[in-house]
């Protein structure tokens, strides 16, 4: 197992989470939730997302491209403040092979690790994080995913949003 569960036992209840997939499960396939899937088919793609196995096997960075049926990626984006303090785990043209191979779970800050579990658990198969998923010191990748970065969050199926962490990860 390549991270380990650590969300507080008030939240982390199969209820809390099996009503949260039904929600999901609702604004993907309801007709009540017609402007919903719209969405989820005509949407931007990002252009790597974290990959997350559902047996906790080792996340990666892939890219969309690679996936089969883009048009059918379901994925979670994390909103989080960057905090004051450098940024310690990053995507970066000198490890992008690496993080396409392994991301250590270890490696993340407790938000992050929050997020990988949360979709894990909603038995989503990808997150953004835009720390991760853009190349942090690539001008060309930085300007064009800034510029899809409205639509990434607006359109994704589901918004995880760490609104009361200090340091961002």
């Amino acid at each position: 197992m390549d991270f380990v569960p650590r969300i507080p036992d008030e939240i982390d209840h199969p209820v809390t989470w099996e009503r949260i997939k039904q929600w999901l499960d609702t604004c993907v396939t309801s007709s009540g939730h017609a402007l919903c899937r719209e969405r989820i088919l005509d949407r931007v793609i990002p252009t790597r997302l974290i990959r997350i196995p559902q047996e906790f096997e080792a996340l990666h960075l892939c890219s969309t491209e690679d996936i089969d049926d883009r048009a059918t990626i379901k994925y979670a984006a994390l909103s989080h403040c960057w905090g004051t303090e450098k940024v310690p785990f990053k995507t970066t043209r000198a490890n992008l092979s690496d993080m396409r191979t392994r991301i250590p779970f270890d490696a993340l800050g407790k938000t992050f690790q929050d997020a990988v579990e949360s979709c894990c658990r909603l038995g989503l198969e990808y997150l953004w994080i835009d720390s991760l998923c853009i190349i942090q010191d690539d001008n060309d990748d930085w300007t064009h995913q800034a510029s899809i970065m409205g639509g990434i969050y607006s359109e994704c199926v589901l918004n995880i949003v760490a609104a009361s962490s200090e340091r961002g990860q």
